[in-house]
């Protein structure tokens, strides 16, 4: 899946947050801050946890974490699906250019 998570989330700057029931991870958020600004590197939600809030909750308790370290913005690139990008402008995210990075300012 993601190989190498755990030594990053050990690196300086990086965060992880794992949503976890009755033993079952439900889903996962991975971060790192890098010159001033929060980047979300990895989110994913399981199908069968999907539409309970657990990403909208994951990327709320990191943008906590980012505004507490100053970051000025908050930065992910999300695959190209309407469902996805449906998900992150619902969250306040704002597409950057004609790509399929977004950001949104904390």
């Amino acid at each position: 899946m993601y190989y190498g998570l755990p030594q990053k989330v050990n690196e300086k700057n990086h965060t992880m947050f794992v949503w976890d029931e009755g033993g079952f991870t439900c889903g996962f958020l991975t971060a790192y801050m890098k010159l001033g600004n929060a980047h979300i590197e990895n989110q994913y939600v399981d199908k069968v946890c999907q539409r309970r809030g657990i990403g909208a909750q994951l990327i709320s308790a990191y943008e906590q974490i980012a505004r507490k370290q100053g970051a000025r913005h908050i930065i992910l690139q999300s695959r190209n699906t309407v469902q996805a990008l449906r998900f992150y402008k619902k969250m306040g995210f704002e597409q950057i250019a004609h790509s399929k990075l977004m950001g949104k300012k904390l």
